[in-house]
C-alpha cells in the first residue's frame, strides 16, 4: 500500500522540539538509578544486583502495556496518548521520592515503564505523522540525541543534588519537573488529530497484530531490537556501578565521566542520518549492534579504569547509531499500522531492558561482572545477525 506523505502542520514551529524532550524524558529515570543505584541500595539494605530489579518491575510493566498500546494506538489519538505518559512519569518521580522501603519503591518506579510503554511509541509515531519520510531519520537522530543530551546535563544534576540531599531529590527535583514540563509543551505544541491508520474496530486491529506477526522484517526488527537493547543495558544499568566497584572512582566522578559517554552516543545518532542516506538503515544496523556486542564482550575485562572507558566510549557511540537505525528501519515497516509497530518496538526495547536487569543481575550475582560483559555482549551480536538475515528496509526497495 502507498503511504501518503505528511506534511507538518502549521500548528507549532515547537513540534520537534517537544518531541526531542518527550522522548528525552524518558532517560531520566534510567539516568537517576543506573547512577544511584548503590546508594538507593544503601537506604533499603539491598546488594546492587538486587537494587537493579527495581528496572525489571519497570520494564515488566511497559512490556504488557507496550503490547495493549497495540490496541490503543489505534483507537485513540497519539498526542492523548504521549500526555498521559508524560503525565505518569511526572506521578512515578514524586511517588519514588516518597517510597519508605524497597517493596514500594519497587511498585512506583514501575510506574515509569508504563509511562515508557505510553511515551516512546507515540513519539515515533508522531515523527511518522507529522514528518515527510525524507526527514524522519534526522528528526529520529535528533530525538536519540536529545535523550543523551540529557545524560550530560543530568548526570551532573542527579549527582549535584544527590550529594547535597540525597538519592530522594534527584526524583523530586530533577525528573519532576522536567516530566512536568514536557507535558505542558506538549500539549500546546503538538495537534490534536487521528491516527494516520485507516483501521477501526476489533477486526482491523486483529489485522494490524496479522500484518506485524506474518511480516518476516518486521518480527525481525522486534528481535533484533529486544537483543540489541539488552547489550547496551549493561552500560546503562550497571555501568556506573561497575566504575565505582571494579575502579573505586567516586559518584561525582562517574557523572563527569558520563558527560562524554553522552556526548559519544549524541555523536552516534546525529551520524545516523548521513549513513543512512549513503548506505541505509539495514547495513547500520547490522555494523553499529555488532559493534556494541563485541566492545560489551571486552568492557569489563581492563584491569583500569581508563582502558574500560575508552570501550565504554565506543559502546556510546554504537548505540546511538544503533537505535537511531532501529527506530527508523521499524518505523518504515508497515506504514498503515505504524503506531502499532511502534508498540511492538516499544515492548521490544522495554523487554531487553528487563533481560539485562533480570538475566544481568544473576549474572552478576553468581558469577561477577566479566560473565555479565560477555553473556549480554553476545546478545549485541545476535541482534546484528538477527536484521543481516531477516530484515528489509522497505523505503530502500521503494527507491529502488
Amino acid at each position: 500500500m502507498d503511504e501518503v506523505t505528511p506534511q507538518v502542520t502549521p500548528v507549532s514551529k515547537l513540534i520537534i522540539p517537544s518531541l526531542v524532550i518527550s522522548r528525552a524524558i524518558t532517560a531520566l529515570p534510567t539516568l537517576v538509578t543506573g547512577l544511584l543505584l548503590i546508594d538507593i541500595g544503601e537506604t533499603f539494605n539491598t546488594p546492587v544486583g538486587i537494587s537493579g530489579q527495581i528496572r525489571t518491575a519497570s520494564s515488566a510493566l511497559s512490556i504488557i502495556f507496550a503490547l495493549s498500546m497495540g490496541f490503543l494506538s489505534i483507537k485513540y489519538k497519539h498526542k492523548t496518548l504521549l500526555a498521559t505518559g508524560l503525565l505518569i512519569y511526572s506521578l512515578s518521580a514524586v511517588t519514588c521520592s516518597l517510597a519508605p522501603n524497597f517493596t514500594i519503591m519497587l511498585g512506583v518506579y514501575a510506574l515509569s515503564g508504563l509511562g515508557f510503554a505510553l511515551v516512546n511509541p507515540m513519539v515515533s509515531s508522531l515523527i511518522g505523522e507529522l514528518l515527510p519520510v525524507e526527514k524522519r531519520t534526522s528528526v529520529i537522530s535528533y530525538t536519540i540525541a536529545g535523550l543523551s543530551l540529557f545524560y550530560v546535563t543530568g548526570s551532573l544534576l542527579s549527582s549535584y543534588i544527590a550529594n547535597l540531599a540525597g538519592w530522594r531529590w534527584a526524583f523530586l527535583g530533577l525528573v519532576f519537573p522536567i516530566s512536568a514540563l514536557s507535558l505542558l509543551l506538549a500539549l500546546k505544541a503538538i495537534p490534536l488529530k487521528k491516527s494516520t491508520s485507516t483501521a477501526s474496530g476489533m477486526s482491523d486491529i486483529r489485522a494490524g497484530f496479522k500484518a506485524i506477526v506474518t511480516n518476516k522484517s518486521a518480527v525481525a526488527c522486534v528481535i533484533g531490537t529486544t537483543l540489541g537493547l539488552s547489550a547496551w543495558n549493561l552500560h546503562l544499568i550497571y555501568g556506573a556501578s561497575f566504575w565505582r566497584q571494579r575502579y573505586l572512582v567516586s559518584t561525582g566522578f562517574v557523572s563527569i565521566a558520563m558527560i562524554f559517554s553522552a556526548l559519544s552516543y549524541i555523536l552516534g545518532s546525529l551520524l545516523s542520518g548521513r549513513v543512512v542516506k549513503r548506505f541505509g538503515r539495514k547495513p547500520l544496523v547490522v555494523f553499529s549492534a555488532l559493534l556494541l556486542g563485541l566492545t560489551t564482550m571486552a568492557v569489563t575485562y581492563p584491569p583500569t579504569f581508563w582502558y574500560a572507558y575508552v570501550l565504554g566510549i565506543i559502546a556510546s557511540l554504537c548505540a546511538g547509531m544503533m537505535i537511531t537505525g532501529f527506530t527508523s528501519l521499524t518505523l518504515e515497516q508497515i506504514p498503515r499500522f505504524r503506531g502499532t509497530m511502534m508498540s511492538f518496538s516499544s515492548a521490544a526495547t522495554s523487554l531487553g531492558q528487563l533481560i539485562c536487569a533480570s538475566f544481568g543481575g544473576f549474572l552478576l550475582l553468581q558469577y561477577g561482572y566479566n560473565v555479565l560483559g560477555v553473556g549480554l555482549g553476545i546478545a549485541g551480536i545476535l541482534s546484528s545477525l538477527v536484521i543481516h538475515t531477516f530484515a528489509i528496509d522497505p523505503v530502500r526497495i521503494r527507491d529502488e
